[in-house]
């Protein structure tokens, strides 16, 4: 049995690089072999995850290089990171303004 990569961005990616291709769900599928979308459907909504030779597959079927889609998901992965970094940094600021006594303001 195939290990699947444990890529929790891979899903958006898939889908931002797909459409900025111009291809349906479909015309993907049909490139890579299947016949219905249900399994790039499951790829992008992250039911599925994909092999090292899906993933080959897909960049191939994409007319990119593996290490694209590599890069893309690395570069996804770090902007989650930093959105919940701001967005933890932005709850704690709330939370210290919501607790100070009225008529004070937070520096």
């Amino acid at each position: 049995m195939k290990n699947p990569l444990e890529t929790p961005a891979f899903g958006p990616v898939l889908r931002k690089i797909r459409l900025a291709a111009g291809l349906t769900q479909e015309e993907l599928a049909t490139r890579l072999g299947y016949e219905t979308a249900n399994y790039v459907s499951c790829l992008e909504i992250g039911t599925r995850k994909p092999t090292v030779e899906l993933l080959f597959k897909i960049a191939a079927a994409l007319g990119l290089k593996a290490s694209h889609l590599v890069t893309a998901m690395e570069e996804s992965c770090n902007a989650q990171g930093d959105r919940q970094e701001v967005n933890a940094r932005c709850g704690e600021t709330r939370k210290t303004r919501r607790h100070q006594p009225p008529g004070v303001r937070g520096t």
